[in-house]
């Protein structure tokens, strides 16, 4: 009865792992988990793809993959002191970054550490900038039609004017 037991405990294990592995590689974040010991426990696909690192980095010393501040912050001081920003942008390889962290002391000692939660905002960033930029140049356009406008009103009326005087200067070709 225990083996039954034991087995069908073991499946379901399997089948939770599979199913963690799955929504991992699903998840829009990049996600990196780091054990106080600098040992990269867990790297997604997504965040293999925005920090360039190989799927074998699991089991590695983060400071053997990622340049020291590739995140805008010591990953391993910040493992060793127990403080990382919570929230920060970073542009790593032509690619704007928001990246938080939280460190986990929950369960024993050897499953504590630093989890990175990675974001490409890069294109958010773009569309914001080409938002601004149309809209000053919204606000540019605006400002040369008051002007145009402005500047309308008194031609409008010296043109009047002007036909007033040919008018009444007809008979006066030399004051025309």
């Amino acid at each position: 009865k225990w083996t039954a037991v034991n087995q069908e405990m073991t499946q379901k294990f399997s089948q939770l792992t599979h199913q963690l592995h799955l929504i991992l590689k699903q998840v829009s974040q990049g996600i990196l988990w780091i054990r106080l010991d600098g040992t990269v426990q867990l790297i997604n696909e997504t965040a293999q793809k925005l920090l360039h690192i190989s799927d074998d980095a699991i089991g590695k010393k983060i400071d053997g993959i990622l340049p020291v501040d590739a995140l805008g912050f010591s990953i391993k001081e910040a493992i060793y002191f127990g403080l990382a920003p919570k929230s920060l942008s970073k542009t790593y390889r032509d690619k704007l970054l928001e990246i938080s962290t939280t460190f986990f002391y929950v369960g024993p000692k050897s499953e504590h550490g630093l989890l990175i939660l990675l974001k490409d905002s890069s294109e958010l960033s773009q569309l914001q900038l080409a938002s601004f930029r149309n809209d000053r140049l919204s606000k540019l356009g605006e400002m040369v039609a008051t002007i145009a406008h402005e500047i309308r009103n008194p031609l409008g009326g010296i043109r009047g004017y002007a036909a007033l005087l040919v008018r009444d200067l007809k008979d006066s070709p030399h004051l025309q």
